[in-house]
């Protein structure tokens, strides 16, 4: 849609650029399902904040130098155009480069080795076979499910503060902090860096915790969420009090913190919701997605309630009640997060029944054990 988007723009009237973002947006939908299915299929739990992370360090990417490409695009003989073209023919490449290399499933992929696949394989995590395409969904026990509705409201609370930060922020350093148009994007993009690094950082560290039994999988996912909800909240309201036009580097100062702490979201309610039931991650991720957009959809109606003349006293209101937001997802997440397989998944009785066959295979051992004995002191 990117690269047909300026042919409507220049060609055909101005509702074929209305229709062409719609369909664009229509099928951004489908890409975090699909993207969530496979990592919850090829890595463990031990390693799925480091993937994490890596998957969604594209966005802060984009944030940083999107603007800089558009804006040099905009100043070469290619014109504005060449902003939609050049994500256009990226996103072509990809789907080449996908097609070549991706697989559903790590026992569908040509690329791994005999030592990765063998680790795959003894893994406790290890996924319910991909032939099994018919199984029912637990609709009842999904939306009846605690960790479940507490990942959604920890999802609705960051995506509200992300939308504010992303779309609203530039106002807001505009009408009250008075900053001009470099310094506003300076302030607007440079603080992703610091969502990016700790992400990853916190990500490896989480991992290497649960791999080495110090954190168990839930411990993790609560210990990281307590960043994007009562961190994010604590900058808020420091915004609030400590942030004026006459000291707009504590502005900066604040929004870098703000954009660490939802760097914390990765390794909490994203792994959760790839750990709950990773064979029903599709419909759980769909469901988890279509929440985050509702709030996003109903975040610039809160903003234009609570602050309809765009003032500093307006703009606190948001704040405030975004913190209350926050903190009310942290309370609810830390009490009721979880990093473990559900009873609703497909995996939990398959786990099951491999732990009763273990158990079962163990006490033949110890009877046939005991009959030998037996045999022996007889034989004696």
């Amino acid at each position: 849609m990117n690269l047909v988007i300026p042919v409507c723009a220049i060609y055909l009237p101005y509702y074929s650029v209305f229709a062409a973002r719609f369909l664009l947006g229509f099928g951004e939908p489908f890409i975090y399902p699909c993207i969530n299915t496979i990592l919850a299929a090829f890595f463990r739990m031990e390693e799925r904040s480091t993937a994490l992370a890596l998957f969604t360090s594209g966005n802060q990417v984009a944030m940083v130098f999107g603007n800089q490409i558009g804006a040099a695009f905009c100043k070469s003989r290619f014109g504005w155009p060449a902003g939609f073209y050049f994500p256009g023919i990226l996103a072509i490449l990809w789907i080449f480069l996908w097609s070549a290399l991706a697989s559903n499933a790590p026992e569908d992929c040509k690329k791994m080795s005999v030592a990765e696949r063998q680790m795959y394989n003894t893994s406790s995590m290890a996924r319910i076979p991909s032939r099994r395409r018919n199984q029912k969904v637990p609709w009842k026990a999904i939306l009846t499910n605690i960790p479940f509705h507490s990942h959604l409201l920890a999802n609705v609370a960051i995506t509200i503060v992300a939308t504010l930060l992303m779309i609203y922020l530039p106002s807001y350093f505009k009408d009250v902090l008075h900053l001009g148009v470099m310094a506003n994007g300076a302030y607007t993009s440079l603080p992703t860096i610091f969502n990016f690094v700790f992400k990853l950082t916190w990500g490896m560290l989480m991992d290497k915790m649960k791999r080495t039994g110090i954190l168990t999988p839930t411990q993790g996912v609560r210990i990281s969420q307590l960043f994007p909800t009562f961190g994010i909240a604590i900058s808020l309201i420091c915004l609030v009090l400590f942030a004026n036009c006459q000291n707009p580097e504590y502005a900066f100062i604040i929004i870098c913190f703000t954009n660490l702490c939802m760097g914390g979201y990765i390794s909490g309610a994203y792994v959760s919701l790839l750990s709950l039931a990773p064979s029903l991650t599709p419909t759980l991720s769909s469901i988890s997605v279509g929440s985050g957009n509702l709030s996003a959809l109903f975040t610039p109606l809160l903003i234009l309630l609570l602050n309809p003349t765009s003032n500093a006293v307006g703009w606190n209101r948001v704040f405030i009640a975004m913190a209350a937001i926050s903190v009310l997802a942290g309370i609810i997440f830390t009490a009721f997060g979880s990093g473990e397989i559900q009873k609703f998944a497909p995996e939990y009785h398959e786990k099951s029944k491999n732990a009763e066959n273990s158990e079962g295979e163990k006490f033949l051992e110890a009877v046939r054990l005991n009959s030998y004995r037996a045999e022996s002191i007889s034989i004696v």
